[in-house]
């Protein structure tokens, strides 16, 4: 993991914001809390006022000066974000985050608007992967890299991703993305 997070900040222009940042909390060891994220009910209900705490958020600054962030999520155990799950409601703390730094992230701006680029899974586990013989080193290097990229959703803008240290040309050995040699993402 140790790895991981090296070529992270070697190949990404994104870099980090927050750690274990706070909203809807009344205090906050480092000082800064964002407001609560509100959530409407409608038909005469009170809104629902979420709090919690977001393991970590990055910034990038565009050309244009606007600002990013992805979210990021550190697991133990290896997790991604499914479609079905998100739908019906069963897996919503990644975009809950997201939707907490987009919402109230100007306060950490300097009041410019933050659009939503990321919210990732990060995993801490290391995992081993399974061969049926000894494998050559390189294979286990890449199958290991593969297993310990981070999983999630990401926007669909190739600066925005290669600032998050996509590759250019291929799969990403750090994100859940792959590019085509258009420039464009592969399903």
């Amino acid at each position: 993991s140790v790895e991981l997070l090296g070529e992270h900040a070697r190949r990404a222009r994104f870099t980090p914001l927050a750690v274990e940042l706070p909203f809807g909390e009344r205090r906050s060891p480092g000082g800064v809390v964002l407001p609560p994220l509100e959530i409407a009910l409608g038909g005469g209900l009170p809104a629902v006022a979420l709090r919690g705490r977001i393991d970590r958020v990055d910034l990038f600054v565009d050309d244009g000066g606007t600002p990013w962030a992805r979210v990021i999520d550190y697991k133990r155990r290896p997790r991604g974000l499914a479609d079905a799950r998100v739908f019906h409601g069963l897996d919503l703390q990644l975009l809950t985050y997201l939707l907490a730094i987009t919402t109230h992230g100007g306060a950490l701006t300097g009041g410019r608007p933050v659009k939503p680029a990321a919210a990732l899974y990060f995993p801490v586990h290391d995992p081993l992967p399974l061969f049926d013989a000894r494998p050559v080193a390189d294979v286990a290097a890449k199958r290991w890299r593969t297993e310990s990229r981070m999983k999630g959703l990401v926007v669909d803008d190739r600066d925005v991703l290669l600032a998050m240290g996509a590759e250019p040309d291929g799969p990403s050995p750090l994100l859940p993305v792959e590019m085509k040699k258009d420039g464009t993402l592969s399903k």
